[in-house]
C-alpha cells in the first residue's frame, strides 16, 4: 500500500495509483464546472455538493493512509505535496464550522491540480510494461496531466472573468495543426522505411551466410562473426569485438568464398551496423518539437470552456503520443530496452540459437 501511494511498481499498485489520479481529475472537472457554470451548480446543488463531499472524504482517507503507512510519517508530512493535499480538502471541512461563502476558498480547492503532477512517477514504470498502448500512456500521462491542470486553472480564471477570450484563432490553429500533421507523416514515412529496410537486410545477411557456409574452411569462425554482428546490434556495445571477428574472417575466408557472396556478407553487415546509429537530423526534430509545443500551448490558452479542457487533454495525447512513437522508431533497434518499437531480430536470434549460441545473454 505504501508503494501504491508513493512509488507504484506492480500492476496492482499502478492501478490504485491511477485510480487516485482519476479522482483528482474528476475533482478538477467538478471544480471547473462549478466556477464556469454557476447556474448549473445552483440547479443541481445537491448533486454537486454530494460529489464534493464524496471526493473530500476519499482524499482525507488517502491522506490518513499516507501518514499511517509511511515508515517515518514526517517523510510525507514535511513535504510540499502534503501541504497541497491538506489545503485541497481543507475548504470543505472548514465549511462545516465557519460561515464561508461558496467561492471564498475556491482557490484552495484549485490546488488539487498540482496533485496531477504525481503522474510523473508513472514514467518509471513505462519501460517495464509489455503492452505498448499502456507503455505509451504511462510515458505521456505526466504531460497530459500538466496540460489538464493548466487548462483547469484557466477555466477557473475564465469563470471569474480574469482570463480573456481571444476570438478568430480557429483558422490559425487549424493551419498549424495541418502543418504538424505533414511534418509528422513525413518523418513517420522515413523511419518506417528505415525499420523495414533494417529487417530486410537481416534476412539478406542470413541468406549470404548460408550461401557462404559450403565454401567456408571454418564454419565456426563464420558463425562467430555473425554472432558479433548480432551482439553489437543487441547490446549497443562498441564494434571492437566485431572488428576482431571481421579481421579473422577476412584472413581465413577472403580467398575461399566467391566474390559475390563475400560482398553480400560485408555489405549487409556494414549496413546494419551503420543504420543502428542513423537518426533524423537534430534540426528537423527540434523544429518539429517546438512547433508541437507551441500548438499545444495555443490550444490550451485559446479554446475556452469545457471544450478547451477536453481539447487540451486530447491534443497532448494525440500529438504527444505520435511524437513519442515516431521518435522511438527513429532508431531501427534501441538496445537500451526503453524503446516502444524495435525492429524484429527474431530470425537472426533463431538462426544463432540453432548454431548453439546463448542469445539470452549476449553480453
Amino acid at each position: 500500500m505504501d508503494n501504491a501511494l508513493f512509488h507504484p511498481e506492480t500492476k496492482g499498485q499502478i492501478f490504485l495509483f491511477a485510480a487516485i489520479l482519476f479522482l483528482v481529475a474528476l475533482s478538477i472537472v467538478h471544480l471547473s464546472v462549478s466556477v464556469q457554470y454557476p447556474e448549473l451548480t445552483e440547479a443541481y446543488a445537491g448533486i454537486f455538493k454530494s460529489i464534493e463531499w464524496l471526493l473530500t472524504i476519499l482524499f482525507t482517507i488517502e491522506i490518513l493512509a499516507r501518514i499511517a503507512l509511511r515508515p517515518a510519517p514526517r517523510a510525507y508530512l514535511l513535504t510540499p505535496a502534503a501541504l497541497i493535499d491538506f489545503l485541497a480538502v481543507l475548504p470543505t471541512w472548514l465549511g462545516l464550522f465557519l460561515p464561508f461563502q461558496g467561492g471564498e476558498l475556491t482557490w484552495m480547492r484549485s490546488l488539487r491540480t498540482m496533485r496531477l503532477l504525481r503522474t510523473a512517477k508513472l514514467m518509471n514504470y513505462a519501460g517495464r510494461i509489455e503492452n505498448r498502448s499502456l507503455s505509451l500512456l504511462a510515458r505521456i500521462a505526466p504531460y497530459m496531466a500538466l496540460a489538464f491542470a493548466v487548462k483547469a486553472v484557466l477555466l477557473f480564471l475564465e469563470g471569474l472573468g480574469l482570463w480573456p477570450t481571444i476570438p478568430g484563432l480557429g483558422t490559425v490553429v487549424s493551419v498549424v495543426g495541418f502543418a504538424i500533421g505533414v511534418l509528422l507523416s513525413t518523418k513517420l514515412g522515413t523511419v518506417q522505411g528505415r525499420m523495414y529496410t533494417f529487417e530486410e537486410r537481416i534476412a539478406h545477411l542470413l541468406g549470404a551466410v548460408d550461401a557462404a557456409r559450403p565454401h567456408s574452411p571454418n564454419p565456426q569462425l563464420l558463425d562467430d562473426w555473425l554472432y558479433q554482428v548480432y551482439r553489437t546490434i543487441r547490446t549497443g556495445c562498441s564494434r571492437d569485438a566485431y572488428d576482431r571477428a571481421n579481421e579473422a574472417l577476412i584472413q581465413s575466408h577472403q580467398d575461399r568464398i566467391p566474390a559475390p557472396i563475400w560482398v553480400r556478407l560485408h555489405q549487409n553487415a556494414q549496413f546494419l551496423l551503420h543504420r543502428m546509429w542513423t537518426v533524423t537530423p537534430e534540426s528537423y526534430d527540434q523544429v518539429l518539437k517546438n512547433i508541437t509545443i507551441i500548438y499545444i500551448a495555443a490550444v490550451i490558452l485559446t479554446i475556452p470552456g469545457l471544450t478547451g479542457l477536453l481539447a487540451s487533454f486530447l491534443v497532448v495525447y494525440v500529438l504527444g503520443g505520435l511524437f513519442l512513437v515516431i521518435d522511438s522508431m527513429d532508431r531501427p533497434f534501441d538496445p537500451s530496452g526503453h524503446s516502444m518499437i524495435n525492429s524484429d531480430l527474431g530470425s537472426l536470434e533463431r538462426y544463432l540459437a540453432q548454431m548453439g549460441y546463448d542469445i539470452r545473454h549476449p553480453d
